[in-house]
């Protein structure tokens, strides 16, 4: 096959601050938090949700603790049914799949402890960043349903279940913060070892600390995944962290008719779209059936599946050279070009492999050219 090397150059070229570029976005740095009842939270979360956190209005409070690396370790680990050792894959079942098998880290609400829908066979030990909480049990629903969402993509992906956010057994939300998805994600690069990760949450405004941690993920060659949010319905102006990063890939929403999604924020963190309408996911109630959820959420959960499978196979790939094949491998969607719906379009499976191909052929003839 013929390489192309003019798209291998946009590929792997250095984008830094040139292909990647997002407008900068200043929101507001005010902390903003509007904690639901978990009651109303699962609600909105099944429905229409209307944001990228727990699908009820409960971002992140911004934390006054100070978030370096050596905090990591205040973090309480959790072993649900089945699952792996901290860092320790070879501990799971034996076979040629666990070669290249990626550690896709989801820093959520937890993970459901013994749930028939979820194969813990590819699960990490879970950690709880959320102060005085051992159990990483999911009492909202939200982080088993992305890891389901991921295993369904990526069956042979691991999944290290990160928990800064649950709820007290009224229903009261319990918010780790900034503070927490930091550690967590310094813990998903440092002692999982992970190659991709996921946030399908955010804040709406800049972030010192979460911008470190994110920069720190990129420097480790971590690909980080993140929802845009829902509020497009009443707050279309809104947008979130670290989505607006131009290292992370913001993914919207659309619908089975591939139209957006009328909650998915439309700006400039829109990177690219995934269905996130009508998904069936694993459910923690009515006998762990699934269950039907819309979001943001889940649209970069899918998002996060795909890049497990390319990363299973292309286990050296960079967040560059992802995101490049990203734009490239993409059905364009509303607007011509790039719009701030739809970004670059949805993804295109076989366009993905085509490129996939050539930027493995250009690796193996040009080495010293794939630094981005």
């Amino acid at each position: 096959m013929e390489i192309n090397y003019e798209i291998m150059v946009k590929i792997m070229g250095k984008i830094r601050g040139k292909t990647n570029s997002k407008k900068s976005m200043k929101a507001s740095r005010h902390p903003w938090a509007l904690p639901l009842m978990l009651a109303a939270a699962l609600t909105v979360f099944c429905a229409a949700p209307s944001t990228a956190l727990a699908e009820g209005k409960a971002e992140l409070a911004e934390s006054q603790s100070q978030t370096r690396r050596s905090q990591t370790s205040q973090g309480q680990t959790s072993q649900g049914k089945g699952s792996i050792e901290l860092g320790n894959p070879a501990a799971a079942e034996d076979g040629a799949e666990n070669l290249h098998a990626p550690v896709v880290a989801v820093i959520d609400t937890g993970i459901d402890e013994d749930n028939p829908l979820i194969d813990y066979n590819r699960i990490f030990q879970a950690k709880s960043y959320v102060q005085g909480e051992t159990s990483c049990d999911d009492k909202i629903g939200h982080g088993t349903a992305v890891a389901g969402i991921i295993q369904k993509y990526a069956p042979h992906a691991f999944i290290a279940p990160l928990m800064y956010f649950t709820a007290y057994p009224s229903g009261v939300p319990r918010n780790g913060g900034v503070a927490a998805i930091c550690k967590a994600i310094y813990d998903a690069v440092d002692s999982y070892k992970c190659k991709i990760i996921n946030i399908s949450s955010g804040i709406i405004y800049e972030s010192d600390e979460l911008k470190a941690a994110i920069d720190y993920a990129e420097t480790k060659n971590v690909i980080v995944i993140s929802a845009v949010g829902n509020d497009n319905n009443t707050a279309a102006d809104r947008v979130y962290y670290p989505a607006a990063y131009d290292t992370v890939i913001g993914v919207g929403a659309i619908n089975s008719k591939k139209e957006i999604a009328d909650f998915s924020q439309r700006n400039k963190s829109v990177m690219t779209v995934m269905y996130g309408v009508n998904i069936k996911v694993p459910g923690i109630k009515n006998g762990n059936r699934r269950v039907t959820v819309s979001g943001t959420s889940y649209a970069a959960a899918a998002l996060c599946g795909i890049a497990a499978g390319i990363a299973e196979e292309y286990p050296d790939i960079t967040p560059a050279q992802f995101r490049n094949l990203i734009k490239l491998s993409s059905r364009d969607l509303g607007e011509p070009g790039y719009d701030i719906a739809y970004g670059y379009g949805l993804p295109d499976i076989k366009m993905l492999k085509i490129n996939l191909r050539l930027l493995a052929e250009a690796m193996a003839n040009n080495p010293a050219q794939t630094e981005d």
